[in-house]
């Protein structure tokens, strides 16, 4: 099998345990020679969409497409392999692409059926250890800090776990880059200078680590999980999860929830893999809300799977 005539030119990277053959450059991402998966390309994309199944003022999804409404571009995700993006007038391509990474792709994987948790993910002796929970938890920052101890990093922010052939459920490899903010990269000292800042048009006022040097490249087995949440406390207090406490934890820790619900995938995806997480341990972390108490943190999880 070849590539189509017309993607002959256009690289092709791996992203999310995909071929993706992109007009839009994917700068962190491996490039490779296999044929794609998924097909990114710039074009024309409808201000709506007909026999709508649901719609507000972000999504339209239809049966085989979901058109993402952004200040920046117009993203219509079909299928499952292809993604057509229409930028609006003076935006730039680095907003684009955030923008791209976020609701699209993971739009594109939720029609291929995988499970996207938000957390990031790191490699520990060969398998996927994962920080789970809403934005501003510490997922980035606990990744970040794990990764100046040698730990690679497998993904930041978001999530992508699939089911193997044996039943076993694998983390794929994300995008290599973690976001942080500038008192994250200095408590584990970074310095910002070195850092590319995000687009000032996101006002998110986050700096991006390139992490292409100290990163897993191929879907690893999931071993274990941490629910992160703030409090005000002075050490960490871990809570093993069962039953439906784990399911709900993990229901409650899916990336684009609002997405997941219009397309009427909310119980269905984890009761496929249900068999699978009840073997894979996850233990509710309650951490002190100030980063002061990081490098305690980060020792007191080291020690969770070093004693296991």
């Amino acid at each position: 099998m070849t590539k189509h005539d017309n993607t002959a030119n256009v690289p092709c990277y791996s992203i999310y345990g995909l071929n993706v053959a992109s007009d839009i450059a994917l700068p962190a991402a491996a490039l490779g020679d296999a044929v794609p998966d998924v097909y990114i390309r710039y074009g024309k994309v409808p201000q709506e969409l007909d026999k709508t199944t649901f719609q507000n003022r972000q999504y339209q999804i239809t049966q085989n497409c979901i058109l993402v409404r952004k200040r920046a571009a117009r993203f219509l995700v079909c299928r499952g392999s292809q993604i057509t993006i229409d930028p609006a007038p003076q935006a730039t391509e680095a907003v684009i692409l955030y923008r791209l990474l976020q609701v699209p792709l993971m739009a594109l994987l939720y029609q291929r059926r995988r499970i996207v948790l938000h957390g990031s993910a790191i490699c520990v002796d060969g398998k996927a250890v994962v920080f789970m929970g809403q934005s501003g938890r510490g997922k980035s920052t606990l990744a970040a800090a794990f990764r100046s101890r040698q730990y690679p990093l497998l993904s930041d922010d978001i999530c992508v776990v699939s089911l193997a052939s044996t039943g076993k459920l694998l983390v794929v490899p994300g995008y290599p880059q973690i976001k942080i903010h500038r008192e994250t990269a200095r408590q584990i000292g970074i310095s910002v200078d070195d850092l590319e800042p995000l687009p000032v048009d996101l006002k998110l006022e986050k700096y991006t680590l390139e992490t292409t040097d100290n990163f897993v490249r191929f879907p690893i087995p999931l071993r274990a999980i941490f629910e992160i949440d703030t409090a005000h406390c002075d050490e960490t207090r871990l809570t093993p999860l069962h039953g439906y406490e784990k399911q709900f934890a993990l229901i409650g820790n899916t990336f684009l929830p609002g997405l997941v619900k219009a397309l009427g995938r909310e119980q269905s995806s984890f009761q496929q893999y249900a068999e699978a997480f009840r073997d894979i341990p996850l233990k509710r972390v309650n951490r002190p809300d100030c980063l002061s108490k990081l490098d305690s943190l980060v020792e007191r999880l080291e020690g969770e799977w070093q004693s296991t």
